[in-house]
């Protein structure tokens, strides 16, 4: 059995940052882009 403990949570939500910042270096900020744009219908074309 999988228990979360304070730890582990931290543990799994400190490489959230990281992976924001790559994802915006990577592809610009076209999610934001694209949910100013139409909403968010624009989730669900992707």
């Amino acid at each position: 059995m999988y228990k979360i403990t304070e730890e582990k949570h931290r543990q799994e939500l400190d490489y959230l940052p990281d992976t924001f910042k790559n994802k915006n270096h990577d592809y610009s900020n076209s999610s934001e882009t694209s949910l100013n744009s139409f909403g968010f219908v624009a989730g669900m074309v992707s």
